[in-house]
């Protein structure tokens, strides 16, 4: 029953492809339609953008690709490699291999959980541990750039492993999204991003605002 949830999920996340990757450059603010980010990922060069939407559109589709991938086979974690890996793709650094990002010097060990993970995959609340981990990445800012968006699809593969609908960020609710962050954010100054980390009432203000996206029932 569990893998029929599951894989009834990514069925779901597989089909809104195009529509997840939109959400994510309007988000980044670029003023790019879903044809257009459908036209882009087809590899059509005449599709309307610009060419830093282009880009975005591109790395976005390889990393949600990526976790799509790992939830399917069953070897998605939420661990530091996992994270190096999304950074890599969504940024465009080099990656190995093994699928992990170079250039970390000083983080905790590939196989580490992320901040955040204090249960395995069948965590009694898979939502609130993946917004954890998103906002903990979020705040605390390991990577060089595109921690939002790296936490933002690991928080995506938790829940698609859980079997749960794929999280979502529609336009219209860009404004709410945001200041949400800011919130979180506001809050760790002074104390420092690494040590700051996010409080449960955070989590539950995130992840009730994701529940209410389109993408949950």
């Amino acid at each position: 029953m569990i893998a029929d949830v599951r894989s009834g999920a990514l069925f779901r996340a597989e089909s809104l492809f195009a529509e997840h990757v939109c959400d994510a450059a309007v988000l980044a603010g670029f003023d790019v339609s879903t044809d257009a980010v459908r036209r882009i990922l087809a590899g059509d060069p005449e599709a309307p953008a610009s060419p830093d939407a282009r880009t975005f559109v591109l790395r976005q589709g390889q990393a949600l690709g990526w976790v799509l991938r790992r939830v399917r086979s069953g070897t998605f974690d939420l661990t530091w490699g996992t994270a190096r890996a999304v950074n890599a793709l969504l940024t465009g650094a080099p990656h190995d291999e093994t699928g992990e990002g170079v250039g970390t010097a000083g983080q905790p060990p590939a196989c580490d959980p992320l901040p955040g993970v204090v249960i395995g995959p069948d965590a009694s609340d898979p939502l609130g541990q993946a917004v954890r981990v998103f906002l903990e990445l979020a705040v605390r800012r390991p990577f060089a750039g595109g921690n939002v968006r790296t936490g933002y699809l690991l928080a995506e593969g938790a829940v698609l492993r859980a079997g749960l609908p794929a999280i979502g960020v529609p336009g219209p609710l860009r404004q709410e999204f945001d200041d949400l962050m800011r919130r979180c954010r506001r809050r760790s100054v002074g104390e420092g991003p690494a040590a700051a980390g996010v409080n449960g009432a955070e989590v539950e203000a995130m992840a009730g605002f994701f529940r209410r996206c389109g993408r949950w029932p």
